[in-house]
């Protein structure tokens, strides 16, 4: 029994390797018959030195080795067993864990999955999967190896947290004919458009890349998603099938729901770049979309944000490869409203580089749209309501052999936006209003144009319009304020400035509360 004690000590416990020991000498053992903690040493039939061991607490009924004494042989001695539950204290600390607990800081690998249910498969999608199972029911993280892990289509659930070791280094690669989404939290696809609140919480997905090959899949999403409180972080998604990355959620929730996205790169997709539809509140830095829509020219967009969707968005870049078999339809498709632009750039598509459909998005003055690559087309199209855009349009003087474009393509039913522009070189005009201005709108717009007028159309009596388009061969300049009623009288209420007209006068204020009139007519 005491051999067998001391061999097991030796076994699992130690702080240096011993490269030699296979044959062993039964020493004498002590141990102390009080005391809280009653030591055990062992004399050494040679030396006569008792080396202490440790001590067995009589009341916690458990054993504390001393530290330095008990050294692990450096080759396997053939022994197996489950010591999961020794408590080991590391110099150091003060409190002793178990090993399994101390086991929980180290990442899962996905090696320790090729065996038992997983062994002869001939793919990762096994090991994958069990690896993600129990990083969930352990509360561990997973690591995923570096090179390319091949898969099936793989679920996760709420709580993991799936890292590789960086982007190009760890691969997620969807395999040949599985036509499904690479990686889906959950039912996901069961959750779209129910508006539910439910869904899929608290992961993390970082530091890889996600590979649909798009060559050998006709159809399957890269990243699908249903839920809120996530965070991806550091990912390349490419090659996909359908869309790159899909996100949605439901409308409201008593509790933090926002999300992040933080350097993600998704090039060359089959439908949109990124399809996002949620959550709300999100927080996004530093996306950049290349080559999305190519399952059909001018159909699908770079970003398509819609649903519940709004987001803070920082260092957007939505852009094509001039080599490019097809081209999106929009580069920002902002259908959702409420989202928030800053130092983004946007250029590469046919119909416009973005399009502002909802309502109350902010587009700050770093933001720069670039000439969409269609004839007649436009950099923006504005049909929301009570939206800031600022920023930068350069127009197709800057692109060399293309065709004449629009800087402001503005729908009828655009209404109470704020238009502070810059634009350059958009050669049909600066904005076109010629569908109808349906008023309360503010523009100012300045820049320069080789040919074309400033600008098309008529605008509404309750829209303010200053703009001055240099080189404009017509509408180079127009400033008008918003109308008001004509007065009744020379002494009706007024501020200096103020200007009315109705079919016979032109009312003008000239100080306060004093207008002046002047007659309209025809002229040949």
């Amino acid at each position: 029994m005491l051999r067998i004690l001391c061999l097991a000590l030796v076994a699992f416990v130690g702080l240096t390797p011993v490269v030699t020991a296979q044959i062993y000498t039964l020493p004498e053992l002590g141990l102390q018959n009080s005391g809280a903690c009653p030591a055990l040493a062992a004399r050494e039939r040679t030396s006569k030195t008792m080396v202490p061991l440790g001590c067995l607490n009589t009341s916690s009924k458990t054993w504390t080795l001393t530290p330095g004494k008990v050294t692990l042989p450096a080759v396997d001695q053939g022994s197996t067993g489950d010591v999961s539950g020794m408590s080991v204290t590391v110099p150091g600390e003060n409190v002793a864990r178990t090993l399994l607990g101390r086991l929980a800081d180290i990442p899962l690998s996905v090696d320790s999955f090729r065996g038992g249910a997983c062994a002869g498969a001939v793919d990762d999608t096994c090991a994958v999967q069990a690896a993600i199972a129990a990083a969930s029911s352990q509360k561990r993280e997973l690591l995923l190896p570096g090179g390319t892990l091949t898969t099936g289509a793989i679920n996760f659930p709420s709580g993991v947290t799936i890292r590789g070791r960086g982007e190009g280094v760890t691969t997620l690669k969807l395999k040949n004919g599985t036509n499904l989404s690479l990686l889906t939290s959950g039912n996901a696809y069961s959750l779209y458009g129910t508006g539910s609140e439910g869904g899929f919480f608290d992961f993390s997905l970082s530091d890889l890349t996600l590979d649909g090959n798009r060559a050998n899949n006709t159809s399957g999403d890269c990243l699908a998603i249903y839920g809120a409180r996530f965070r991806l972080r550091n990912l390349t998604i490419k090659q996909c099938p359908d869309i790159g990355l899909r996100t949605e959620w439901g409308q409201y929730g008593d509790f933090p729901m926002e999300a992040s996205f933080n350097n993600i790169l998704i090039d060359t997709t089959g439908a949109n770049g990124a399809d996002l539809r949620g959550p709300h509140d999100s927080i996004l830095d530093n996306i950049v979309i290349v080559d999305a829509g190519q399952k059909a020219n001018n159909t699908y967009s770079q970003l398509s944000i819609s649903g519940f969707m709004n987001g803070r968005f920082s260092k957007v870049h939505t852009w094509h490869r001039s080599t490019v078999a097809n081209r999106t339809i929009y580069g920002v498709y902002d259908a959702s409203g409420s989202n928030d632009f800053t130092n983004s750039h946007f250029e590469g598509s046919l119909t416009a580089p973005a399009y502002i459909g909802g309502n109350f998005s902010q587009y700050s003055d770093s933001v720069l749209y670039y000439a969409p690559w269609g004839a007649g087309s436009s950099s923006i199209i504005l049909a929301g309501k009570n939206n800031k855009v600022n920023g930068t349009i350069l127009g197709s003087i800057f692109m060399s052999g293309q065709p004449p474009r629009i800087g402001v393509y503005q729908t009828n039913n655009a209404s109470g936006n704020i238009v502070n522009l810059m634009v350059l070189g958009s050669t049909i005009a600066a904005i076109d209003v010629s569908v109808g201005d349906s008023g309360y709108n503010d523009y100012k717009i300045r820049g320069a144009q080789s040919t074309g007028p400033g600008f098309l159309g008529l605008f509404a009596d309750t829209s303010s319009v200053d703009i001055q388009m240099f080189g404009a061969t017509s509408n180079s300049r127009i400033a008008k304020d918003a109308s008001i009623a004509p007065p009744a009288s020379s002494g009706a209420a007024c501020t200096y400035g103020q200007r009315a007209f109705d079919t016979n006068f032109e009312y003008r204020c000239v100080s306060a509360n004093s207008w002046k009139r002047a007659p309209l007519s025809t002229w040949p």
